[in-house]
């Protein structure tokens, strides 16, 4: 203790005396982490949040705890972090023996309820470990108010960190005990809990906090002589008190070094990533191209078929494909497929700024339509002087008066042509072909055999468009190194019953598979229906085919249809055969844009999946910049089914698709996509398709109106 009285003196004194001055709270974003990869100070929270549209990935060690995080800001006012909890003195028994040491998996959330002002502090709510057995379950309040360099945070909090024993709900071998803990509306039982940071420098700061945690009442206590049938080796916490500091080696890195428990020195570092097109690269937007006086010139004394055919060419010039141009007196159509761009609306407005370019006064009128596998889906109608416009200005806002959105093209075709017969252009620069190629890593991860394994491997083959709304898509899979023999396969179902725990079989397969290989046609029925169809090879476990309908209501921002699939067991060794039990799958499918001022998006898939349980799979996304962060959740009667882990079990997992731009020194189309699950089970399954008409994005002229600044880009 007479260590720690020195230390917490030592802190006071130079809080007492420091002489830099940081600006007010709201112009900051110097906040510490947690251990656990939350921000806060040490163990406890406080009432800060990480910026908007933000991921912190962290490691802490502190023996025996080592903390693995990934903290993201998916919502402004919102923070949820993913953590691993590893005891390093501690290895998993039993069936469990080669897992290594005891690892826990957890969820938390946290929401800030006000902002701090000149007056009233920054308050925030808070949720640990919400799911599954909830070991480090807990719930708080907390406040935190800064005073020029300090900053003050307090709270109460219910559950682990109040220093309760979260046995009172339940034991902690029961799936549900984090739910009964959460929703427990007592608030007796709890501690108070505080501390103080000091930011010395805009890169340095210390802090100490008070801790109410009880490591006795731990299920899983890694320290020596405790009560707990877990016991390890690491020293017995001597103190409440935790003192800290905290360096930014740039505006990303951080490095955290801690005093804890009394008698234990921890070291961590965290990575702030904010998600925007340059994560890797610094690289800006294509520049855009400016036609000489002399083409303008040339241009000018062309009929219209000439014309159609001299923009068309400076139109697929700019990378756009199957491009299709005609010109009506003062009026021109221009039907563009997008392989360049993110953005659909920034896509049409480099169409509509090289038709200013190079087409004659006369042209005032454009009709920009969008097309996918040159099927012609949505129309934008704008005047060129509101296109010149965004050219004199290019950082002004935009007149969204000046533009006419359509998804009936039939519609908009016949306004353009006053049911004249006119010359359109045949499809240039089509991409027919297109070779397939990438890296594919797939884990399987947090089996109770091995934690951690994984299959790399080379992922290609090729696309081929064979008529309007309709292409052949095949991909084959090289292994190069596969670490997931090293487990048992398993299955929970009988044969022939299971649909997915059967899965490392094929993970498991070390030679050259047929991945997929399918053959799917979209088509445009009345009423402002959409059909697809798709046949083949699915994916390495599923064969068979597809048929959706889909219909979207105003401009696309809600959808709803309707989708049947049959399908087989694909064999593991032989490319084109199947086993014989067949899985069907009847569904509705939803779509809603949720919140399109901040992205906020949700699907549902109702009805019965391929074990014949009945329910609904619900995903909730967030698009931003092009990056989408989700989850899903999956819940259905599990009553079909005749394992323990497959009954009550409720499916969910989160994703995240960054753009490709992030990686590549050029602005390029296309994203990375990363889907975690905290188990694999047998529960809502059905097959992967390669398209889908949930969304339409092409025809979604809602979405194109909200994202109209992305037209002068």
């Amino acid at each position: 203790m007479v260590k720690v009285r020195l230390v917490l003196s030592l802190f006071v004194s130079i809080s007492c005396f420091a002489e830099v001055r940081i600006p007010s709270n709201q112009n900051n974003n110097d906040y510490s982490i947690q251990n656990s990869g939350k921000t806060g100070l040490i163990e406890m929270p406080n009432a800060r949040v990480m910026d908007d549209w933000r991921m912190r990935p962290s490691i802490y060690y502190s023996d025996p705890y080592i903390y693995y995080g990934i903290a993201m800001a998916p919502l402004p006012r919102t923070e949820i972090n993913f953590r691993v909890t590893q005891l390093k003195n501690l290895n998993a028994t039993g069936e469990w023996a080669g897992y290594g040491n005891y690892k826990d998996k957890a969820i938390d959330m946290k929401f800030l309820l006000s902002k701090e002002d000149d007056f009233w502090p920054a308050v925030a709510i808070g949720f640990d470990d919400m799911q599954g057995t909830g070991l480090y379950s807990s719930k708080y309040l907390v406040g935190t108010k800064r005073l020029d360099y300090l900053e003050f945070s307090g709270g109460y909090a219910l559950g682990r960190m109040g220093g309760e024993n979260l046995n009172k709900y339940g034991k902690a071998v029961e799936e549900d005990r984090a739910i009964n803990f959460l929703t427990d509306t007592s608030i007796s039982g709890g501690a108070l809990f505080g501390g103080v940071e000091a930011h010395m420098s805009p890169k340095w700061s210390i802090k100490a906090e008070y801790s109410p945690i009880n490591y006795n009442y731990d299920y899983v206590n890694p320290f020596a002589n405790a009560a707990s049938s877990w016991n390890g080796t690491s020293k017995l916490p001597r103190s409440r008190i935790n003192i800290g500091t905290k360096y930014k080696i740039s505006d990303k890195l951080a490095l955290t070094a801690n005093f804890e428990r009394g008698n234990t020195i921890g070291f961590g570092l965290s990575y702030t990533i904010p998600f925007r097109q340059e994560m890797l690269y610094d690289h800006g937007p294509d520049r855009k191209w400016r036609a000489d006086q002399s083409l303008k010139e040339k241009l000018k004394v062309m009929n219209d078929e000439e014309l159609s055919k001299a923009i068309a060419e400076e139109i697929a010039g700019e990378r756009f494909s199957n491009v299709q141009v005609a010109v009506n007196e003062n009026k021109i159509w221009a039907s563009i497929e997008n392989p360049r761009y993110n953005s659909d609306t920034q896509a049409l407005g480099r169409t509509a700024d090289v038709i200013d370019e190079v087409a004659p006064e006369r042209i005032d009128d454009l009709y920009l339509t969008l097309k996918q596998t040159n099927l012609e889906y949505s129309v934008m109608h704008v005047h060129r002087h509101d296109v010149k416009a965004i050219k004199t200005d290019e950082n002004g806002s935009i007149n969204e008066k000046g533009f006419d959105f359509s998804d009936d093209v039939e519609a908009s075709y016949g306004e353009f042509s006053g049911g004249k017969e006119l010359f359109i252009t045949e499809p240039i620069a089509g991409k027919k072909f297109t070779w397939l190629f990438k890296p594919s890593i797939q884990m399987n991860l947090n089996d109770k055999h091995n934690p951690f394994t994984y299959k790399f491997s080379l992922l290609g083959g090729a696309r081929y468009e064979t008529n309007p709304g309709g292409f052949l898509y095949s991909r084959y899979i090289f292994p190069i190194t596969n670490t997931t023999d090293t487990i048992p396969p398993y299955s929970y179902e009988p044969e022939g019953s299971t649909t997915r725990t059967d899965g490392l079989k094929y993970l498991q397969y070390n030679g050259i598979q047929l991945y997929d290989m399918v053959f799917d046609q979209t088509v445009k029925l009345p009423w402002n229906i959409y059909g697809r169809g798709e046949i083949g090879y699915f994916e390495p476990a599923y064969g068979g085919y597809d048929v959706e309908v889909y219909r979207p209501f105003d401009g696309g921002r809600f959808g709803a249809g309707l989708e049947y699939q049959y399908a087989k067991k694909r064999s593991i060794t032989n490319f084109f055969t199947f086993e014989n039990t067949v899985y069907q799958g009847k569904f509705i499918n939803l779509y809603a844009n949720i919140v399109p001022e901040l992205g906020i998006k949700s699907t549902a898939k109702i009805g019965e999946f391929f074990a014949g349980d009945r329910g609904v799979s619900v995903t909730l996304m967030r698009e931003f910049k092009n990056f989408t962060l989700g989850a899903f959740v999956t819940k259905t009667d599990t009553s079909v089914f005749s394992s323990a882990e497959n009954r009550g079990y409720v499916d969910k997992g989160i994703f995240l698709r960054i753009p490709l731009s992030t990686v590549r020194a050029k602005n390029v189309k296309g994203s990375l996509s990363y889907t975690l699950n905290p188990w694999t089970r047998d529960v809502g399954q059905y097959a992967n398709q390669a398209n889908s008409l949930v969304g339409l994005n092409p025809a979604n002229v809602f979405e194109m109106r909200e994202k109209i600044d992305q037209f002068k880009e």
